[in-house]
This record gives C-alpha cells, sequence and structure tokens, in this order.
C-alpha cells in the first residue's frame, strides 16, 4: 500500500511567485520549491502547506510506510480553469506514483472545493488543513488586515467589487439629492450584487474576463458590433428608466402589475438594442470573412420573432391583471401571425447564409 501526501496550492502561488512548474514530486523538490516561495513571499500560506506535506510524509517514512509527497498546482484564474488543471496533473502524478490513498494537505475552504475531484479519482484516507497560528493582539490583527488589503488577490476579490460598489452608490445618492430624480442607488446595487453572486455560484468569471478583454479588442479595432453594444446597453438604460417612472406615478399597483407594465414598456428597447448587437456582429463578420453568419441571421430574426409572441401574451396578461378592459383578438391574432411570418423569412435567409457559407469556404 503506497500513501500519496497531496498538497494543494489551487492558486498556484508557486507558479506565479515562485516560477516553479508542478506537479512537485518527491520530499527535495517540494523542500526546495517551500524554500523558493518563501524567500519570495514568507507570508503565503502555501509556504505552510508544504511544509506540513513533507512533516506528515516524514512521519509516514518514519512508521516504515510507503509514500510520496506531491504538490499541485492550478492557475491563478480559480474556479474552472484551476480546477481544470488540477485534474489533468492529478491524472498525471496518479499514473506515475500508482497509490492506494490519499492524504490531503491544504491551507483553506477554498482549496478543500478540489475534494470531489480528488475523491473521484482516488480514495482520501484524512484532510490535513493548515492553520497558521497568529497573534491575538489589537497590533497583530491591525498588521493582518493591513497585509490582506495590500494582497493583490484581496483586492482584486474584495476590495475592488466593494469600491466600485461604494462609488456607485454615493454617486447616485449625491445626483437624486441634487435634481428631483429618484434615488436608485440601493436597488441597481442589490442588482449587480446578485449578478455578482451569480458569476461567482457558476464559474462564469473566465466568460467575464474574456468579454472584457474582446471589448477591449473591439474598442481599439474599431468593430462596429462593439459601439452598437455601447449604444444597445444605453438604449436599454433609457427603456428601464423610462418605464420606472411610469410604475412610480401608479403606486397602486401591485407587483404582478409593476412587472407587466416595465415589460410592456421595455419590451422593444431591449429586442431594439439586441437587434442593434447582432446586426453589428453581422457586419464585422462580413466585412472580415464576406460572408453571413447563419447563426447570427436567424437570431436577427427570432428576436423580432419573439418580440411579437411577447406583445400578444402581455397584452392577454394585462388584460387578465385589469390592467386593460378590453382586448382585441384580431390584433393579438395579427401580432402572432406577423411572429409566424418573421420566422419564416429568418429561417429561409439562414438556409441562404448558410449556403453561402459553405460555398465560402471552399472557396477559400
Amino acid at each position: 500500500m503506497r500513501t500519496l501526501v497531496l498538497c494543494i496550492d489551487r492558486d498556484d502561488d508557486m507558479g506565479e511567485k515562485a516560477h516553479i512548474i508542478s506537479p512537485i514530486i518527491g520530499r527535495q523538490e517540494n523542500l526546495n520549491a517551500a524554500v523558493a516561495l518563501a524567500l519570495m513571499d514568507p507570508e503565503d500560506s502555501d509556504v505552510n502547506t508544504t511544509l506540513a506535506g513533507i512533516r506528515l510524509y516524514d512521519g509516514l517514512v518514519r512508521e516504515g510506510r510507503d509514500s510520496e509527497v506531491v504538490t499541485i498546482c492550478g492557475d491563478k484564474r480559480v474556479g474552472k480553469r484551476s480546477d481544470e488543471v488540477i485534474a489533468t496533473q492529478l491524472d498525471i502524478v496518479l499514473k506515475e506514483i500508482e497509490p492506494t490513498g490519499v492524504t490531503l494537505v491544504t491551507d483553506g475552504a477554498e482549496d478543500e472545493f478540489i475534494i470531489p475531484l480528488v475523491s473521484s479519482r482516488i480514495t482520501i484516507n484524512s484532510v490535513e488543513r493548515v492553520v497558521v497560528k497568529q497573534g491575538k493582539s489589537i497590533e497583530d490583527t491591525y498588521y493582518l488586515i493591513t497585509r490582506l488589503m495590500n494582497d493583490d488577490k484581496i483586492q482584486k476579490k474584495f476590495l475592488l467589487p466593494l469600491a466600485l460598489l461604494l462609488l456607485f452608490w454615493g454617486l447616485t445618492s449625491l445626483l437624486a439629492a441634487s435634481t428631483s430624480l429618484p434615488d436608485i442607488g440601493v436597488p441597481t446595487i442589490l442588482l449587480i450584487v446578485g449578478v455578482y453572486l451569480i458569476i461567482r455560484i457558476f464559474h462564469l468569471e473566465e466568460g467575464v474576463v474574456r468579454f472584457a478583454r474582446d471589448f477591449r479588442r473591439g474598442v481599439e479595432k474599431g468593430y462596429i458590433s462593439t459601439f452598437m453594444g455601447i449604444i444597445a446597453i444605453l438604449l436599454i438604460t433609457f427603456g428601464i428608466l423610462r418605464t420606472s417612472f411610469e410604475v412610480k406615478n401608479n403606486p397602486g399597483y401591485d407587483l404582478l402589475q409593476i412587472t407587466l407594465v416595465i415589460l410592456g414598456e421595455s419590451l422593444w428597447f431591449i429586442i431594439g438594442a439586441g437587434a442593434l448587437y447582432t446586426l453589428g456582429r453581422l457586419f464585422d463578420i462580413y466585412i472580415r470573412k464576406g460572408y453571413l453568419v447563419s447563426s447570427i441571421v436567424i437570431t436577427f430574426f427570432a428576436l423580432f420573432s419573439v418580440g411579437f409572441l411577447m406583445v400578444a401574451a402581455i397584452k392577454i396578461m394585462k388584460y387578465q391583471a385589469g390592467l386593460k378592459s378590453v382586448i382585441d383578438p384580431v390584433e393579438t391574432f395579427i401580432y402572432i401571425i406577423a411572429s409566424f411570418f418573421i420566422f419564416l423569412i429568418g429561417w429561409r435567409l439562414f438556409r441562404y447564409a448558410k449556403g453561402s457559407a459553405r460555398k465560402a469556404a471552399v472557396r477559400y
């Protein structure tokens, strides 16, 4: 039976700070890596994790048990990307060492997120959590907080979002205090926090970073879709603000009625914004590659098709909610027929664009 003492560095401090390539296999290699990281950043907890792993390994060796110590690192983009890297390295280590069980060594809850990833491949005998001992005085606490605030990782994950929220809250409150506009700071902040939590829960950070990178590149290269996207955001914002004033002027509305009013009044702003951005992407690709992308073509027409269906549905729901006294069945039927014909036109153009893309691929 062979035991693997596995140390985890999920955010790859070993690679980022000490420029060490993982997996790090063997006692001496891990000791060298810990010393190298300690010289670069003596306060990094991964130094203690690796040394704790070496200590556990030495204890197993003294007991006469066959064992090996290994450190595997993820990626500074903690989440899906880092866990994929850890999974790949773990498979390499398990194939090379062929252990029968693992003693997992981590420095906190963040690294322990990968426990299911490890347990799906090999039995985990125990989990050793390394907690660095700290002084209890006020001076030590102040020092610790100061060091955390200077840590780049803490700044990007916690301080930057908090600073942006406080800045937005202050600006909107100041604007509301100097004008007759309503103070939308708190509800907007709640919306932003909700979006942020969804991104964190579903590990969408890479997509957000990629979107930001594409947006910057689009501005630099003058892509039509980028500027259309900016106009689309402004259009949606204007539509929502315009609707909020109508809701404010009718305080007697219940939650369902407020929702229907907001949907009904801002629907075409949202669809128009989506259509503008879609057209921008269509033109960008056509200018660069010389053909129409079929999926974008069908998206453009699907937006208007769904829009007409939504108009019909909202009219019916407004009637049931008491916002309309009568409902015109002919008008509702026309909206449904219009939705069908728009989608049919989009489907025909979709087939045409797909054929032209194939011809362009053969030509090039």
